[in-house]
């Protein structure tokens, strides 16, 4: 069974391992490398989606292990799946971690447990195991295991690691585990690895990787391709959606086509773990239906039906694990999911998450990768839901109060925070945000200004949110962090005159590009002419979209 969707928390469980603690044939000082915790992770996963079975040697090499012989017969060879990329490296516990930080497969096949921190600062050093990030490791201070850290779950308290177990392991190949953990100083007791501690380790050339974009992982009426292009989606004045999109990453746009279908509300789109994008349409008897791209950037499927009883548009998130998973306001006025049983698979069917509400969701990725929640409720405040794990279960919904009159907007801080912007009553845009990444939210604060309509939110290149909304008189403004995550510039003017939703979107090269609909019934484009600088003014993109 493949393990890396396993969500449930592990109960404890000694698991007994091996590991090669020989020196290697080269020296360690040759390793001097740089990879990003998101390069890290995804290396890792790599072994984990193959279940790359345990060996103390590298691929068809004679394995000194005798607990793997059963594995691999009377020859004692490393006979595991083939992959080039892979082949030279052992794939027990410290060739995982060797593999998963792109360390060169020295020697036997990489690195072992004694060249990494605390037995070797040759090119990892210990950390505060409370400063324990993606792409992190812990080493058996019995030098004898190693273990790559995935995320928190609970910081300080539950995790995700990642291990080459053994062959005497239950799962003796590549595989993901949750688990309750204790934490001293820089020592770590995993509780499903027993009681003996670990150290918390860092590769010196590990780099923090930004947050992914908004329109990566959430769902927007623009979408960005595999290849970077911009693609955005509207309803035409007959229902039907239409689509455009840039020639290249960055550039110039094509021209209008039809996508067919009806729709009741807006159409949104997200990217598949693949990177093909996926869009989403309500039709005028709830139902919500679906179209995707065949192939990454590629041409389009049909629509199909995903049932349900929408009462309007539908909000998209790219889980963790790459499975999508839908949202919508119900005809009852409860918020109904829906999501893939595989990333990229069959959808599993609507089920309720309760409340009632008055607008529609949206929703948003914490920074352990748990989806979050946001709708107005019928009493006029905002609440929100979260899962309690990445991919896992939903909380019940709880209130964050105050006096929202528009559809919520989110952004990820560069620090991780969530920040959720809103139109209030008072017609100014109002705030508030998580006083630390996934934890508690903080009270409301006013940014002043007066507004008639929608809100978007994106971040730049440099970390500093932005966020934009249409004016009373019905000109674009916009205002943004002076700093990553510090305090806000006074709203300024970016002009033009508009009617419908705003929405806004990240090029290929870091420029903010935003899009609303005309009071001529065309859309209208503005973007930025450097990352995080000024922008070029409003230009339109033609075509004739639906009120």
């Amino acid at each position: 069974m493949n393990l890396r969707n396993r969500a449930a928390l592990l109960s404890p469980v000694i698991v007994a391992v091996a590991c090669s603690s020989a020196p290697p044939a080269e020296s360690t000082a040759s390793s001097s490398a740089a990879i990003t915790t998101t390069d890290a992770i995804a290396r890792g996963e790599q072994w984990v989606d193959a279940q790359l079975h345990y060996c103390q040697s590298s691929y068809m090499r004679p394995d000194p292990d005798s607990s793997c012989w059963a594995f691999e017969g009377s020859s004692h060879l490393c006979d595991r799946e083939s992959n080039a990329a892979w082949n030279a490296y052992r794939s027990d516990c410290s060739g995982f971690v060797t593999w998963s930080w792109g360390l060169p497969a020295v020697g036997d096949g990489g690195y072992v447990t004694g060249d990494f921190a605390p037995f070797d600062g040759a090119f990892s050093h210990v950390i505060a195991a409370n400063d324990l990030q993606p792409g992190d490791a812990l080493n058996k201070v019995t030098n004898e295991h190693i273990v790559l850290f995935k995320q928190w779950v609970t910081p300080g308290q539950t995790a995700i690691f990642m291990e080459e177990p053994g062959c005497s392991a239950s799962q003796p190949y590549a595989h993901e585990f949750t688990s309750s953990l204790s934490i001293s100083g820089s020592n770590v007791v995993i509780d499903y690895e027993g009681s003996t501690p670990f150290t918390a380790i860092r590769f010196n050339g590990m780099q923090s990787a930004p947050p992914p974009a908004p329109a990566d992982r959430t769902s927007s009426p623009v979408g960005v391709n595999a290849d970077g292009r911009l693609e955005v989606f509207v309803l035409d004045t007959s229902t039907a959606v239409e689509h455009d999109w840039q020639s290249s990453a960055g550039q110039s746009w094509v021209e209008w086509s039809g996508l067919g279908g009806s729709f009741a509300a807006a159409p949104v789109a997200v990217s598949n773990a693949d990177g093909r994008l996926e869009v989403f349409g309500t039709e005028s008897d709830g139902s919500v239906h679906h179209a995707w791209q065949t192939t990454p950037n590629g041409s389009w499927s049909s629509w199909a039906s995903l049932g349900g009883s929408a009462a309007g548009a539908v909000a998209v998130a790219r889980n963790g694990d790459g499975r999508l998973e839908a949202f919508a306001r119900a005809s009852d006025g409860t918020i109904e999911h829906d999501w893939q049983t595989t990333k990229g698979g069959t959808w599993n069917g609507w089920s309720s998450l309760g409340g009632h509400f008055t607008d529609e969701p949206v929703v948003a990725v914490n920074d352990d990768g748990r989806l979050e929640a946001f709708a107005v409720g019928d009493a006029g405040a905002l609440w929100h839901a979260w899962q309690t794990t990445a991919g896992g279960p939903w909380s019940d919904w709880a209130s964050l109060g105050g006096t929202p009159s528009s559809t919520p907007a989110v952004a990820r801080n560069q620090d991780g925070r969530l920040e959720l912007f809103v139109r209030a009553t008072d017609t100014a845009l109002w705030h508030l945000w998580q006083t630390t990444p996934g934890g508690t939210w903080s009270g409301w604060a006013s940014l002043g200004g007066s507004y008639a309509g929608s809100i978007a939110v994106a971040v730049n290149k440099d970390g500093r949110v932005e966020v934009l909304a249409q004016g009373t008189h019905g000109a674009l403004w916009h205002a943004w962090q002076t700093t990553p995550g510090g305090s806000w510039s006074d709203a300024a003017d970016l002009g033009g005159s508009f009617t419908g939703q705003v929405s806004v979107a990240t090029n290929a090269d870091g420029r903010l590009e935003a899009f609303a609909r005309g009071t001529d019934g065309a859309l209208w484009h503005d973007w930025q002419t450097t990352p995080g600088g000024s922008w070029n003014g409003v230009a339109s993109l033609g075509g004739g979209l639906a009120p």
